[in-house]
């Protein structure tokens, strides 16, 4: 599934972070730029999505969002590390 992803990435020519490979996010991300944070929360209320979101969102610090990908999931949340 992620093969197919990458690949769709790049014939769309879509930037989308998270299909990247780590090397590939670090490229992408500008030097002066503080981070990317992305939340992944499908087909619910925006009532439920909000409360999903801010629930994890005051769990995050400032480092962990500097120069990194952060996931937000109704699981929990993902740091992808960039590779600088």
């Amino acid at each position: 599934m992620m093969r197919y992803m990458r690949w769709r990435a790049r014939k769309t020519g879509s930037l989308l972070p998270w299909t990247k490979t780590s090397q590939e996010y670090s490229d992408f991300l500008s030097k002066d730029a503080g981070g990317i944070v992305v939340a992944k929360i499908y087909k619910r209320p925006v009532d439920e999505t909000l409360t999903i979101f801010r629930k994890y969102y005051q769990s995050i610090k400032a480092e962990d969002v500097k120069e990194n990908l952060v996931i937000i999931t109704p699981e929990g949340v993902r740091i992808r590390r960039s590779a600088r």
